[in-house]
């Protein structure tokens, strides 16, 4: 496979996967910024992901949300502050080298 060219999306995840590859966890903080087109409202979530290999991922969302979405490389599963229910069987779908 030829290299990506300089400074494409490509390239830009090919220097992170160097940069994450080798370590077995790691921890980040993150903000999710998006658009309910219904409401016509622009929204933003704050909280931190924890990702351990293989195959594990962990969001924990900062209040006023408080949600939590996990999964353990077979299933992902979302906790709100009222309950636990399954979002995805991921069978079939290869885990990241």
């Amino acid at each position: 496979m030829p290299a990506p060219d300089p400074g494409s999306a490509d390239a830009v995840a090919a220097d992170i996967d160097a940069l994450y590859a080798p370590r077995k966890r790691y921890k980040a903080k993150f903000i999710q910024k998006y658009h309910q087109k219904v409401q016509g409202t622009d929204k933003e979530s704050h909280g931190s992901v924890i990702v351990e290999r293989p195959n594990k991922i962990s969001f924990r969302y900062e209040a006023p949300n408080q949600n939590r979405i996990v999964s353990d490389g077979t299933s992902a599963y979302e906790q709100n502050t009222s309950r636990v229910f399954p979002v995805i069987v991921l069978e079939g779908v290869p885990a990241p080298a």
